[in-house]
């Protein structure tokens, strides 16, 4: 029987997870990503791939109580995911210090340690993160380095079963609520970056088709990364928003309906927003953001005497230029790192590899 794109994800994703014993090893969430799990037009993966194939890799993030913890069991369980020097250090020194090699890595920039290019079966190749619940819960609050926040920026495909106990109530509140503001701050960024200077100032108010704003949201974690330039699909953006349109309304339509600024209900017809531009509602959209981007902003943004913000020390399209600039220069610098400590995680030629398919995916991109 033929399996649905819905079902291989669902299926593949059930298969990676057994490999990681995630009771024990401590996984309490995972979920996937990507053009793998979200086939997208024009690159959708079949469900038979021959070996030699060209199926893409299945991007997987396992969220872990203890990073540590999680390595030292991952080291016995599937030491064949890690690169030479890992092993070479477990054989010749100890599981301990091998596991400590690993952890360091694990926390510098980004707070994330990828093993790539794993092998599931014949057919199947899966990439797969390692983050700390607690860094993913902060990433999401403060867009410090807007990695795996801004992943959830987009649809994924969570597990089916959540891995968090019953006892565990108040951390996967924790987690729900800055998984939301993530999505409400992703949307009032997009806003503010794709409002343009009133014209008419008998009007405060602007139509945004849906699907641009979509574009700029989902292009937040990608404006400033280097891989961009060269290495990505450079129509990886659009591709995303017009192959998941309909998950992007249904996860996004929550927000939307409840904006105080946003004119929802032309929404059902036009698919379009009216987004009024009003002083109060940029105001409104900062305070949305994360403390962080609030700081900056708001600094640069006067008050009057009611204490409510107004526009006159800065123009509309000077705040968007702020915004865009700070986000690019944390994509960037978060792109850099992470793209750096890859190559010791993965090694020499898992990184040429990698880097080859991506190469040749940016290549068909641009014929």
């Amino acid at each position: 029987m033929r399996l649905s794109n819905r079902q291989l994800g669902a299926e593949i994703l059930e298969r990676i997870l057994d490999r990681f014993q995630c009771k024990n090893s401590g996984v309490k969430m995972a979920f996937g990503y990507g053009s793998a799990v979200f086939p997208q037009k024009g690159n959708e993966p079949s469900a038979n791939k021959s070996k030699k194939g060209s199926s893409n890799m299945v991007d997987i993030c396992l969220v872990v109580e203890d990073t540590k913890k999680f390595h030292n069991f991952n080291l016995h369980l599937n030491m064949h995911h890690y690169c030479s020097t890992v092993r070479l250090i477990d054989l010749f020194a100890s599981r301990a210090q091998s596991a400590n090699f690993v952890n360091n890595l694990q926390h510098l920039p980004c707070s994330v340690y990828f093993n790539t290019l794993v092998q599931l079966d014949e057919c199947t190749v899966f990439k797969y993160g390692v983050i700390s619940m607690e860094n993913l819960i902060r990433d999401l609050s403060t867009w410090d380095s807007l990695y795996y926040s801004g992943r959830l920026h987009k649809p994924v495909k969570f597990a089916p079963t959540s891995l968090l106990s019953p006892s565990e109530e108040e951390e996967t509140v924790r987690w729900r609520g800055s998984l939301q503001r993530n999505l409400t701050s992703a949307w009032n960024a997009a806003l503010l970056l794709q409002q343009k200077e009133i014209k008419d100032k008998s009007t405060s108010v602007e139509a945004m088709p849906l699907r641009d704003v979509f574009v700029v949201l989902c292009g937040l974690s990608y404006n400033g990364d280097f891989r961009m330039i060269l290495g990505e699909d450079k129509q990886k953006v659009v591709r995303i928003v017009d192959s998941s349109f309909e998950q992007l309304k249904s996860l996004y339509m929550p927000i939307i309906t409840s904006d105080p600024h946003v004119n929802y209900s032309e929404l059902m017809h036009s698919e379009g927003v009216q987004v009024c531009l009003s002083p109060e509602a940029v105001q409104y959209r900062i305070s949305q953001l994360p403390k962080r981007l609030q700081k900056n902003l708001t600094s640069s943004y006067s008050r009057d005497d009611s204490g409510k913000g107004h526009s006159s020390s800065i123009s509309l399209s000077d705040l968007r230029s702020s915004l865009d600039n700070d986000l690019r220069k944390t994509v960037w610098r978060s792109s850099v790192l992470q793209s750096t400590k890859n190559i010791f995680t993965a090694g020499i030629l898992k990184t040429l590899k990698y880097s080859y398919q991506k190469l040749t995916k940016m290549t068909k991109s641009l014929l």
